[in-house]
């Protein structure tokens, strides 16, 4: 039998996510972050572990520059500052 699509967001995705904020962000704090989104991630679907993630994501600190360069977020094709993106997305 194949394996459940939602297996595509697991532990070695969410370490993945990690490894590349840390590379971008260097005071994001990656053993925090894998360990607040793998926290019963096996238990939820596929919608829900996205959101688990996400929320796991937006309650890291992140800051909004890295090194000399600005951090910005592309959303619906338009460039936003990440503090703008941050600040709208929901709260747990």
């Amino acid at each position: 039998m194949p394996e459940p699509f939602k297996n595509l967001l697991g532990v070695p995705q969410v370490k993945a996510l990690a490894s590349s904020f840390a590379w971008a962000w260097p005071a994001f704090p990656p053993r925090r972050f894998v360990s607040a989104a793998s926290r019963g991630l096996d238990a939820l679907e596929l919608k829900a572990r996205a959101r688990h993630i996400a929320a796991a994501l937006h309650d890291a600190p992140l800051t909004l520059h890295a090194g000399r360069h600005r951090v910005d977020v592309q959303v619906n094709g338009r460039l936003v500052p990440a503090g703008a993106f941050a600040r709208a997305l929901p709260r747990r």
